[in-house]
């Protein structure tokens, strides 16, 4: 537990309409530093709000000053003290910029008042508090979106006065916490306008409320007697936002709350820092801190604690950051008070140290400064300048503007910097010393860049979307994480989504001269061209990617069902990269499943242009922190709801989460995914279903209404043979005729690959404009899929393929198989699978050798017939495996394909008659 926190009663009572300042305690220096999130254990969400409250000591008098009634009991509620609270009301108007000097706090009557950013998410109604260089707009009391949806946070912050696209709102959201309870917001108000010139006050007056995100994980903490109140609070001329939360106690008995704490969610591409540690942050590695920070290159903010405390980061997780404010004696009929402040800053991390020295009145270190120029003393604009401390840790990074200029501002010592910039080798300097007093001056030379300009067409000589990959000859050196830079899988120099259409019809990189590898791609259809090119300095080298599409899926389209960007607080892709990313890997069929979000990416792929390349399919995860993660889509987005109409899961088991999917979206798949990962997020694990038996440990849990199991994730054949495909066999085997899927799960497209594997749909058409939802949904719900990791298979029996039913009464049925694949994609056996034994019943083996192939036509790898004979009804899946991986194209993946399953009606009833029962 951190020491040293802020633990005071109430300052004097303010006159009605106004809110005195806590004591000010005397500023101290502090080094500013930066760092960034980092993927830990879900168990985060446990350590979030994982703590009750406690009743303590005896009782001590009131203070006079708590906001609360002070007479005897008769005039209390049920013997509680009653809150006196101002509200507050409308307030000003906050229409329109203000001068130096000026501030002001009012209700949002107009569109022109909310903030700008990538996901901004006031509305009409909200509140807004501003002067001339920040605006911060809080939610009024309603339902928000997010993961605490009560009202009364800070939705957006921007800086103002700046360049237009820079300091714009791409704040996350902020979560506090009190025992396992947050705040639920009864009234927000203005009770300090700002029109007289003093510090303009926006209060939320709540109560403990349940936390939902929790309220399946976790048994609930008795809700303390508590009036819990924040006070937003702007002053003039500051770029900092005081945020008050005032813990009331309802009684006449002292109680404890041992562990408020702040949870924050990083925005659109925000990252997480601190001091020391940089970019490499992992759940516990932060010390202490004066201030945490979130930084990107337009914008920057600091969590920053009151002068004499300090934070405690205790925990990371994917895009989310818990931060211990420190235990809390609240007297009785008293108050406790914790204070922090959000600080509003410049992009870049000195950017951000700048604004935390200024707000702490720590003058402005003489430090290390010079321009960046390239070897013909041109300056270089966007370089990034790392500090890192020669005593250990990271220190700090600006980037060199227009000019070529850099400052850091550093305290004495020695320092080595290290400038990073596109297209150009990494330039080291060591031992530079800064002297209190005296800047320092260090002029950087880069050494040369070269330009790669291209094209992508296909072998009819069409512009098409396209993944390149740059591997260069020489290995690049390796960064700290605490830098973080931008690092691609394998060591490649770039990685670049070509969507390959209008005016990015062709590309351009900047890279340092040198000799590279250059693999360009397009999904599993196309063949790949892979060039050695020696690129100059002295002149931009030009070529052209040819990519035959060489596989034939007439009558196919291929999707991935489970895929994340920046609405789900683990992910932190840009929907601009996500939808680049879609037709660059090939894939036509893109499902949108945010985190307890509704994602449309259709507006988008229209404004790209990618219209006839790729369609997205509204969905969400519904990411239950108890029993299991899934997917429903096609859903319908409501913009008039919280998350977009996400469905609430929390207090709901399974069976009545099932029921209440299929009654909102009747049409919708239901998928099941990751089955087999930890039992919080693996629905076959939590009810431990026991493959051999049909039987579950927990029944009451236990619901067979889905249509569809993810029994690949990010993964092959191999990984996933004795786990859930024998789980997938097994529910066939039972006569629960669920699709199996295969999907990448990815939140950060360029380390998890969109479509690996990927889902082929039989479809009435190919064209991803002309894509009806409603086929597609029943295609997949009949099995009517093909799962992928490389090859493309299709099946046959009399006429019928996957989900269907083939009379086969005549015992012996020959099953046709076609095996394709690109040329660069190995192949190399093809399993025939029965159901009706545990992990199904090989019957046929076929090695794929080069006698299978087709002499005329070498992407065919197998096109005969194989003879069944049965016994009884039965169904039948066929495997194709390669040797080696994907790589480059997808890093260290196997490539494999699995088809649904044909029914083998042997009995001749007309049915599939399953030769296993599920226990009743």
């Amino acid at each position: 537990m951190a020491t040293g926190h802020e633990q005071t009663p109430a300052p004097p009572r303010a006159p009605p309409g106004a809110q005195s300042p806590p004591p000010r305690v005397a500023r101290r220096k502090s080094l500013l530093g930066y760092g960034v999130k980092s993927t830990t254990s879900k168990l985060l969400i446990v350590a979030l709000l994982g703590c009750a409250a406690c009743t303590t000591p005896p009782e001590k008098a009131p203070p006079k000053d708590a906001g609360v009634e002070q007479t005897a009991d008769a005039n209390n509620l049920d013997g509680q003290v009653l809150l006196t609270l101002p509200p507050g009301d409308d307030g000003a108007a906050v229409v329109g910029a203000l001068a130096p000097g000026e501030i002001r706090a009012g209700r949002i009557t107009e569109a022109k008042s909310l903030l700008s950013g990538i996901k901004v998410e006031g509305k009409l109604g909200d509140f807004k508090i501003y002067n001339d260089r920040v605006a911060f707009v809080i939610a009024a009391a309603r339902e928000t979106d997010g993961y605490s949806p009560y009202g009364g946070e800070i939705l957006d912050a921007q800086r103002l006065g700046v360049t237009v696209g820079e300091g714009r709102s791409l704040l996350g959201e902020t979560v506090f916490g009190a025992g396992t309870r947050t705040i639920k917001a009864k009234s927000v108000g203005v009770v300090a306008d700002g029109k007289d010139g003093q510090a303009a006050i926006i209060r939320v007056i709540g109560e403990p409320a349940i936390f939902p995100l929790l309220s399946s994980l976790l048994p609930q903490s008795a809700i303390m007697p508590l009036y819990l109140v924040v006070d937003y609070v702007l002053e003039p001329n500051s770029d900092a936002l005081e945020i008050r939360w005032r813990f009331i106690n309802k009684t006449r008995q002292a109680t404890r709350l041992p562990l408020p704490l702040l949870g924050i969610l990083a925005g659109d591409g925000l990252e997480f820092f601190a001091d020391g540690n940089g970019f490499n942050i992992k759940s516990g590695n932060v010390a202490e801190t004066e201030w945490v920070g979130m930084v990107a290159p337009t914008i920057s903010y600091g969590l920053l604690a009151r002068p004499g405390s300090t934070l405690s980061p205790l925990a990371t997780y994917n895009g989310v950051w818990a931060v211990a404010l420190g235990a809390l004696e609240i007297p009785a009929a008293g108050e406790a008070i914790k204070t922090i402040e959000l600080v509003v800053a410049p992009g870049r991390p000195e950017g951000l140290r700048e604004a935390l020295r200024r707000r702490r009145g720590v003058p402005e270190p003489a430090g290390v400064g010079g321009v960046v120029r390239d070897p013909q003393g041109q300056p270089v604009a966007g370089a990034r300048i790392h500090a890192q401390r020669a005593a250990g840790g990271y220190a700090t990074m600006a980037e060199s503007d227009a000019t070529g200029t850099y400052q850091l501002g550093l305290p004495a010592g020695e320092y080595t910097l290290t400038a990073v910039a596109e297209g150009r080798a990494v330039e080291t300097i060591e031992k530079v010393a800064v002297k209190d007093g005296t800047a320092t001056t260090q002029d950087i030379t880069l050494a040369e860049t070269a330009t790669l300009a291209f094209e992508v067409k296909d072998d009819k000589g069409t512009a098409i979307p396209a993944k390149l990959i740059i591997a260069p000859r020489a290995p690049l050196p390796s960064l700290p994480a605490s830098f973080g830079e931008r690092t691609y899988p394998g060591g490649a120099a770039k990685v670049l989504f070509h969507t390959g259409v209008g005016a990015n019809a062709k590309g351009q990189v900047q890279l340092p001269p040198g000799e590279y590898t250059v693999t360009a791609s397009r999904g599993f259809e196309y063949e790949i061209d892979v060039q050695t090119l020696t690129l100059e300095a002295a002149a931009p080298s030009t070529t052209t990617f040819t990519l035959k599409h060489s596989v034939d899926t007439t009558g196919y389209m291929c999707g991935d069902f489970h895929i994340h960007s920046l609405w789900s607080p683990d992910s932190s892709d840009l929907q601009e990269l996500k939808v680049a990313s879609f037709v660059a890997e090939g894939l036509e069929l893109a499902v949108a499943t945010d985190h307890e979000y509704i994602t449309d990416y259709n507006p988008l792929i229209a404004k790209m242009g990618l219209g006839a390349w790729t369609h997205g399919i509204i969905g969400e995860e519904l990411t239950t922190f108890a029993y299991g993660h899934f997917n429903p889509f096609p859903v319908l987005l409501d913009p008039s709801k919280a998350n977009n109409g996400a469905m609430p899961w929390w207090t709901k088991d399974p069976p009545t989460l099932f029921a209440d999917v299929r009654k909102a979206w009747p049409q919708a798949v239901f998928q099941v995914n990751h089955p087999r990962s930890a039992p919080i997020s693996g629905y076959l694990n939590y009810v431990g279903y026991d493959p051999e038996t049909g039987v579950v440990k927990h029944p009451k849990e236990w619901s067979l209404d889905f249509d569809a199991l993810e029994v690949f994730n990010s993964s092959g054949w191999k990984q996933n043979a004795s786990g859930t495909v024998r789980d997938w066999f097994s529910l066939l085997d039972r006569g629960k005729r669920t699709t199996a899927t295969g999907n990448s799960d990815s939140h950060t497209a360029l380390s998890t690959e969109v479509g690996y594997p990927r889902n082929y749909v039989a479809l009435s058409t190919d064209d991803p404009s002309k894509l009806e939802i409603p086929a597609f949904a029943q295609a997949v719900k009949n099995q009517r899929v093909l799962v992928s990791g490389g090859p493309f298979v299709t099946v046959s029996i009399n006429g019928k393929s996957m989900g269907e039913l083939v009379d086969a009464s005549a015992k012996q049925v020959q099953l046709t198989i076609k095996v394709q694949a690109p040329t660069w994609i190995a192949t190399d056996t093809l399993r025939v699978i029965l159901g009706g034994k545990d992990g199904g019943d090989e019957v046929a083996t076929i090695t794929l050798d080069a006698s299978k192939v087709d002499p005329q036509n070498p992407v065919v790898r197998f096109d005969e017939s194989v003879p069944l004979t049965l016994t009884k009804d039965t169904w039948v899946v066929v495997v194709v495996q390669g040797k080696g991986s994907l790589s480059p194209v997808v890093r260290g993946k196997e490539p494999f394909a699995m088809t649904n399953p044909i029914y083998l009606d042997v009995d001749g009833d007309g049915a599939y008659d399953p030769p296993f029962r599920f226990p009743e």
